[in-house]
């Protein structure tokens, strides 16, 4: 380090100037260094933990236009620094915390977004906030007190990965969550903005973090021969979760996708509908085409909002909102709830998420849609070699196809007519089915 003899309020006075003029990593003492590269300083803070690797937090730029008053700002975050190692936290996430905090000190964090959304929730009872909150929990302090415009992937991970290591199954709800706690801070103070992709995307981690546990049984599904009466049902109720029925039924999309869909999330010039990669399961964006009845189910709702709030909807506000306003979602658990009243009414075993397979069979039994675009209708992305090679989504293929959806559940069902039959082998059959008609000879 540089020194001159001259000693001003007893130290030692620095000749930065010839500091600066090398390029190097000076050492100031108590883990305090200045590192210098084309012309320029940065501080930094270098420690050692328990196995004695070394940590380097950066404690900020060096001013040349008041050296001194730099060094004695350098000092004091370092000896903030080491009262955090002495509590044992880690001093490049408190500082990351501390930046961002005072970037826009007004701004709200995680904790103060995930708040916000759990209060706009309809839930009913406490047993659903109560497993929020226990998943919210799992989070570290240093990580809630973020603001999400400073979260990155690898933040996620690492509070996802933490030792005790967390259950699959814990993850896998927890990074939900999370993605729609992010998701919810989008366009407001200290939260992504429009272009900033969610961190907690499964697209982004899910080759990073282990698979979940999967429950192989099948949701229930509703005969696709039913599929015009289901409709008709729905269109009559007025209960406020039957347009999101409509809409599921009509687009084969989940059912999260419907419930937040928001009104930007439209094109009509288009004609398409693109859900974002945090609302899907996936985590990558999601196009569909709007068909006939897609417009008019939308239509009714614009209506719908005009008339109660006397204005156009306005961005982020939500085409099926729940009891809280525009602002908010309907819960998963109103739309489920009337799916329940109308199967115990018309006595068939059905879920939400089977009319998805209602969807499927019809594609494939009576709508002869080709397989990889009955697979797209439902957001199913191909695997292996094909998977490799079918990069587009299939989008204009698939409206044609909502179109024939559309139609076919319009009115009730034709008849089904066999296709037709060899003579030879119905005489055979009719044969057979003689012998079953006279009497049942016992054995002997």
């Amino acid at each position: 380090m540089f020194r001159s003899s001259n000693r001003k309020d007893g130290n030692v006075k620095i000749n930065w100037k010839a500091v600066m003029r090398e390029e190097k990593a000076h050492g100031f003492g108590n883990g305090i260094y200045l590192r210098v590269r084309d012309a320029n300083g940065l501080w930094l803070f270098r420690s050692k933990n328990a196995l004695m690797s070394t940590a380097t937090v950066s404690l900020g730029a060096f001013d040349p236009s008041a050296p001194d008053a730099s060094y004695d700002k350098a000092q004091l975050a370092a000896a903030q620094c080491r009262a955090w190692l002495a509590e044992g936290k880690d001093p490049a996430r408190e500082l990351r915390v501390k930046r961002t905090v005072a970037k826009d000190p007004n701004a709200l964090t995680l904790d103060g977004f995930y708040a916000k959304l759990v209060a706009q929730q309809n839930w009913e009872g406490d047993r659903t906030k109560g497993d929020w909150d226990r998943l919210w929990a799992h989070l570290p302090a240093y990580f809630r007190a973020m603001q999400p415009d400073a979260i990155t992937t690898e933040d996620v991970l690492a509070v996802l990965r933490q030792d005790p290591p967390l259950p699959k199954d814990t993850q896998y709800r927890l990074r939900q969550n999370l993605c729609r706690v992010l998701e919810s801070s989008r366009h407001m103070p200290g939260g992504l903005r429009e272009r900033d992709a969610n961190p907690a995307d499964n697209s982004r981690l899910k080759e990073k973090l282990p698979r979940r546990n999967r429950n192989d049984k099948h949701h229930a599904a509703l005969s696709f021969e039913l599929a015009h009466q289901f409709r008709e049902d729905v269109l009559a109720d007025e209960h406020m979760a039957a347009p999101v029925l409509a809409m599921v039924v009509a687009s084969g999309v989940r059912e999260a996708v419907a419930v937040l869909l928001q009104w930007e999330q439209l094109d009509f010039a288009t004609q398409a509908w693109t859900a974002p990669g945090g609302n899907e399961k996936s985590g990558e964006p999601l196009r569909v085409p709007l068909s006939e009845f897609m417009i008019d189910i939308l239509h009714a709702q614009f209506e719908k909002h005009v008339a109660t709030y006397g204005r156009p909807p306005l961005p982020g506000e939500y085409v099926f909102p729940g009891k809280y306003g525009a602002s908010a979602p309907m819960n998963g658990s109103t739309v489920r709830k009337l799916m329940a009243k109308w199967r115990a009414a018309a006595g068939v075993d059905a879920t939400v998420h089977g009319l998805r397979s209602t969807l499927r069979d019809w594609a494939g039994e009576v709508g002869r849609v080709r397989e990889d675009i009955a697979e797209a209708m439902l957001s199913h992305h191909q695997k292996g070699t094909r998977g490799a090679y079918q990069r587009g989504d299939l989008f204009e293929a698939r409206r044609g196809a909502a179109s024939a959806w559309d139609e076919f559940t319009r009115q009730p069902p034709p008849k089904v007519e066999l296709g037709t039959l060899n003579p030879a082998l119905t005489k055979k059959a009719d044969a057979l089915a003689a012998l079953f008609a006279g009497p049942v000879r016992k054995a002997a």
